[in-house]
């Protein structure tokens, strides 16, 4: 039986600390969920187990390629919205991709 995941059980399903949702073939996860999971900065992992996962969704936050310690604080938003998106919306899972991306989007906002 699946499990319908919504806004106003998402809660049921969170693990405080953990950054982010592990969503398998057993879920439904409606688009309110969606939206609170992606204000949170809360990134979900389709598919596989939180054991599985951890590692990649550690190394994606971090973005270590983009030097995040010299970022504005608006910048740092821009990233974190940016692989947000790659990751939750359109299942970018590769590390690498991800910045690769991230970076090109970058230099794309800041030569508008």
């Amino acid at each position: 039986m699946k499990k319908l995941v919504t806004k106003s059980n998402i809660h049921d399903f969170l693990i405080e600390g953990e950054n982010g949702f592990y969503a398998d073939d057993s879920m439904i996860i409606s688009p309110g969920a969606k939206d609170i999971l992606r204000n949170k900065g809360i990134i979900i992992v389709y598919g596989q187990n939180k054991e599985n996962c951890s590692n990649e969704i550690t190394e994606c936050k971090k973005i270590s390629s983009l030097d995040v310690e010299e970022k504005s604080d608006s910048e740092l938003k821009t990233i974190k919205t940016i692989v947000n998106l790659l990751t939750q919306e359109f299942k970018v899972t590769d590390v690498e991709e991800v910045k690769k991306i991230t970076s090109k989007v970058l230099k794309k906002l800041k030569n508008n």
